[in-house]
């Protein structure tokens, strides 16, 4: 078991199970659009690089039109059906006394959305945005901020995400990785330091 100082969470995937909401906006989107759905299977191919290249690749060109519109088709189903998954509070109540940090690719004003209105928000001391870095992952930029908002050295952290942006962004900072397996992405071959089936298992690794 490593000891950590402090543990940094992707969104979509790793903390939160949002794809049939995701899903909803973006057929709802294609409708609009003259287009048919798409399966939860072919949404959850798509995403995990954020939601303006979501919509890119789901109406097949970019649009800023068509982004802002699937962020309000998306905010009006935000929660509808999504959910924290099944032992992640269980996760989170074991690390209440290491900083928790969540660094997502969803847009900032969904991510506080979510995170609120499922009540989790406040079991983490600094959340990160693509609004709120130069790049979003795999760029580190984020990784970067929180560890110097900190003052961490890369050793005393672990990434945890379900996508291999996420363990890219983690070796590209120097900091650990645990790939959640269980969520929507790929590790693309990558190595990530640890891989895990459910969230529970995080907690067998990390202290």
């Amino acid at each position: 078991m490593t000891s950590v100082k402090a543990l940094f969470f992707d969104l979509d995937g790793t903390l939160v199970h949002t794809l049939p909401d995701i899903a909803r906006a973006v057929n709802l989107l294609r409708r609009e659009h003259g287009c048919r759905p798409l399966s939860l299977a072919q949404v959850q191919s798509l995403i995990g690089d954020g939601a303006r290249k979501l919509v890119q690749r789901v109406i097949g060109r970019e649009e800023e039109s068509s982004f802002q519109r699937f962020l309000e088709l998306y905010e009006q189903h935000l929660l509808d059906e999504s959910a924290v998954y099944e032992g992640m509070e269980e996760v989170l109540d074991r690390y209440e006394d290491k900083l928790l940090v969540c660094i997502t690719n969803k847009p900032r004003s969904l991510a506080e959305q979510v995170l609120d209105g499922l009540q989790i928000r406040e079991r983490f001391q600094l959340l990160i945005g693509p609004e709120d870095v130069p790049r979003k992952k795999p760029d580190p930029a984020g990784i970067v901020q929180a560890l110097d908002h900190f003052s961490l050295d890369s050793g005393q952290v672990v990434m945890i995400g379900d996508h291999h942006t996420d363990v890219r962004a983690a070796l590209a900072a120097g900091v650990m990785s645990c790939f959640c397996d269980y969520g929507y992405g790929h590790i693309d071959g990558l190595a990530a330091d640890v891989s895990v089936d459910r969230p529970l298992e995080i907690v067998s690794h990390f202290s």
